[in-house]
């Protein structure tokens, strides 16, 4: 079974190389995202029970809901104010640069053949924006 089945899953892992490329780019690591994501969902949960009096244990908060607003809303500021471009901006600049893309696949060494064959089909058959799919 190949690990990218559908182009749409190459195009988010290559999507998914390049955001941590951005971050290594830029001077932050992952822990830097967990942080700011962690401290986000924590003002959520903060929120969350001081709007429903009735949440007053830790117990009655859904973590997953308040981990997901962390992310949401810490993708708004980003790290500073700064963040990789959006998945719709992605495919219609930096996805198209095929030498910057071969860059980002030889970091995934054991799909990386895979995943550019799929990669330079996608780009010789003139990739698609998103709002087009």
């Amino acid at each position: 079974m190949e690990l990218y089945a559908t182009i749409v899953e190459a195009r988010l892992r290559i999507y998914e190389l390049y955001q941590l490329d951005w971050l290594m780019s830029h001077g932050y690591s992952l822990m830097d995202v967990v942080r700011g994501c962690a401290e986000e969902a924590v003002i959520s949960t903060f929120n969350t029970c001081q709007d429903n009096p009735d949440a007053t244990e830790v117990y009655d908060i859904v973590p997953f809901e308040r981990v997901e607003e962390g992310i949401c809303s810490w993708l708004d500021g980003g790290l500073g104010g700064a963040c990789w471009v959006c998945y719709d901006e992605f495919l219609g600049a930096e996805y198209r640069d095929v030498s910057y893309v071969g860059e980002l696949v030889k970091r995934e060494p054991w799909s990386a053949d895979a995943i550019m064959a799929m990669y330079l089909a996608d780009v010789n058959n003139g990739v698609p924006y998103i709002g087009e799919e």
